[in-house]
């Protein structure tokens, strides 16, 4: 009989290859028994089959029955542990199905579990079932359950040379000592092979390595660099350390490998625009007009102060330059072009400078940009200011919404050449166009009017065109229809849609809506009525009257003895006024004294009060016998 010894009893499940392996008992000798997971019926051979498959061995039912001592030594299962013994025979048996004390304290129940029995039951196995307490089972009647197993202590051999070994259910690690790897930790590492030995040869030695170091190098992984500065060798600089050597980085002034010699500074011609002066270890630069900075090398920013009012600054040697917004001129763009200089503003309008343009105060019955359109009985005109062909000037009227004047009466012509003549001085086209058949207007009617022609013009002229011609009094005359002239565009005066005229102004506009006039009330002015003209601008109100403005009128209010309607007559002070204390009153131009009667006067001078003089007039002292008043 074997005798098992229950030490400690778990159930557990194993990770990963040992899944379905359940810990069964480990007895004092430290064999442990497990109950692993068979497939198919479970007899003899299937349960050795498994025991071996994972990597154990299997238990007999009896001890030295064939073929088991091959496996097993019944001694190390005959332990005692609390006067109790556990005998397979007995494991296997309803003593340990929870019927008999006292085993069952001490032994795991086998559920389902099944041993290596030759000879019973043919080849079934030996099996028991804790559930229902039944033992002896038949194993050829069951499938897929567990055998009983003892785990090899695969340390027993000793595997690992230079270690500790660790059993583990079919197999064992090692956990070599120092310097040593390998499964059964028998092979030296090599500490060279990280190459530890920063600037040397390694040698490796067992769990170590040693380290003989290149020139200038030491320490135990030759990593640490010989210090060459320790004994201070730059005179004049900063030592740096380097591998068997050292560098010197000098100070300004000084050179040579231990920065013991002066350097001449002005040899390398620092001063870029200047003169250099030696010094020891350093230098000095005159610097040339124009130029500034430790070496002469930076420009002087003569923009820095911002010299050009209204542009751009570009800065030079010595001197700047300046681009100049639209508008200005002038070395530094200071100075306000003036626009109105080439007169832009026809028709008698005035110009009105402005920073970089002008505008245009047209007279009444003038409008556009420059007073080039002007209206007469009903009618626009639109002055060109370049000059075409009659073809090109018609086309240009008619994309404006008009077409090319027509004379139709001699007033017609006269207004077009007193315009003329009185802004531009030079010829302009006219609709009309002669040929082989009767002249005819822009509109097709035939020409029916008078026009004073020049005194050598043609009776019966060809494929000419007429002009209003400058050099001839601005009589009518005709001329080759390529020739280039200035020409004059007519449209009929229409009504604004809507009425853009302000303060009951009266809007009319031709060109296509281009070009409007506003007919203003008296008092109004602007291109669309929107000023109320200042009747007092003009200083209307004399000796100090102060003037008050209206609609189309103005009140002058006068200072205290004044009249008129501009405050211009010098009032008769002396009828107006009485001198208290019988004071002689004399008249002057802006004011009057009142005097003592007496010739000869005697006391303190005159002290005034507010009762001496009217209103409005301030009293002053004229010694002792006058006092005179004065407008405030």
């Amino acid at each position: 009989m074997w005798k098992l010894l229950l030490l400690i009893a778990a159930v557990i499940v194993w990770p990963g290859s040992a899944q379905d392996q359940q810990v069964y008992l480990t007895t004092i000798d430290n064999w442990s028994f497990w109950k692993i997971r068979a497939t198919g019926p479970m007899t003899d051979a299937n349960v050795k089959v498994t025991c071996e498959s994972a990597g154990m061995r299997y238990p007999c039912h009896q001890s030295g029955a064939a073929g088991c001592t091959v496996f097993w030594d019944s001694g190390c299962i005959t332990l005692t542990f609390h006067h109790a013994e556990c005998y397979t025979l007995n494991a296997l048996s309803s003593e340990l199905c929870g019927t008999i004390e006292p085993y069952g304290r001490y032994c795991q129940p086998l559920d389902d579990t099944f041993v290596y029995y030759p000879g019973w039951a043919g080849d079934s196995a030996f099996g028991v079932d804790y559930d229902t307490h039944t033992h002896h089972l038949e194993g050829a009647n069951y499938n897929n359950m567990y055998a009983l197993c003892a785990d090899i202590d695969e340390c027993a051999s000793s595997p690992c040379a230079h270690g500790t070994c660790i059993d583990e259910v079919a197999s064992y690690t090692c956990s070599c000592e120092n310097g040593w790897t390998g499964l059964n930790c028998d092979q030296d590492i090599d500490e060279c092979l990280s190459f530890p030995c920063v600037h040397g040869t390694c040698t490796d030695t067992i769990g170590s390595y040693t380290c003989s170091c290149e020139n200038g190098w030491t320490g135990l992984n030759c990593d640490q660099n010989i210090d060459e500065c320790a004994s201070f060798p730059c005179l004049h600089g900063t030592c740096t350390d380097g591998v068997g050597s050292y560098t010197c980085s000098c100070e300004n002034g000084w050179t040579g490998q231990d920065c013991d010699q002066d350097i001449d500074e002005c040899a390398s011609s620092p001063c870029t625009h200047g003169t250099c002066t030696d010094a020891l270890g350093s230098y000095t630069c005159s610097c040339e007009n124009g130029w500034t900075g430790q070496y002469c090398d930076q420009n002087i920013d003569d923009c820095a102060s911002s010299p050009c009012t209204h542009g751009t600054c570009t800065d030079g040697v010595g001197s700047y330059t300046c681009s100049c917004e639209n508008g200005w001129t002038g070395l530094n763009c200071d100075q306000d072009i003036d626009e109105c200089a080439s007169s832009p503003c026809r028709s008698g309008g005035t110009c009105l400078d402005h920073v970089s343009g002008y505008s245009c105060v047209c007279p009444k019955g003038t409008a556009g940009k420059n007073c080039e359109t002007v209206s007469f009985t009903g009618e626009c005109y639109q002055f060109s200011t370049s000059a075409a062909t009659h073809r090109d000037a018609a086309q240009a009227c008619s994309t404006n919404d008009g077409h090319m004047a027509d004379v139709r009466s001699e007033q017609q012509e006269l207004f077009l050449a007193s315009t003329f003549a009185a802004t531009t001085g030079v010829s302009h086209w006219l609709a009309m166009k002669t040929a082989p058949f009767p002249m005819l207007y822009s509109d097709g009617s035939p020409f029916l009017g008078t026009l004073h022609w020049s005194a050598g013009e043609v009776s019966s002229p060809l494929d000419l065109c007429v002009l209003l011609d400058s050099s001839d009094s601005y009589r009518a005359k005709t001329v080759f229809c390529t020739e280039q002239h200035n020409y004059v565009c007519q449209d009929a005066l229409k009504p604004c849609e809507p009425n853009v005229c302000q303060n009951g102004g009266n809007c009319s506009s031709c060109f296509g809506g281009s070009t409007t006039f506003c007919d203003c009330l008296e008092g109004f002015g602007g291109k669309q009525c929107e000023i109320n003209i200042d009747e007092c601008a003009s200083g209307p109100c004399q000796n100090g009257g102060s003037c008050h403005d209206y609609i189309n009128s103005y009140h002058c209010i006068c200072l205290t003895g004044y009249q008129g309607d501009h405050c211009e007559s010098d009032p008769d002070w002396c009828s107006q006024v009485t001198c208290p204390f019988g004071f002689v009153c004399q008249d002057f131009t802006f004011y009057f004294q009142c005097v003592h009667p007496s010739s000869v006067s005697r006391g303190l001078p005159y002290q005034c009060s507010s009762a001496s003089c009217p209103d409005g007039l301030n009293c002053t002292p004229e010694g002792v016998a006058a006092f005179s008043c004065r407008p405030e």
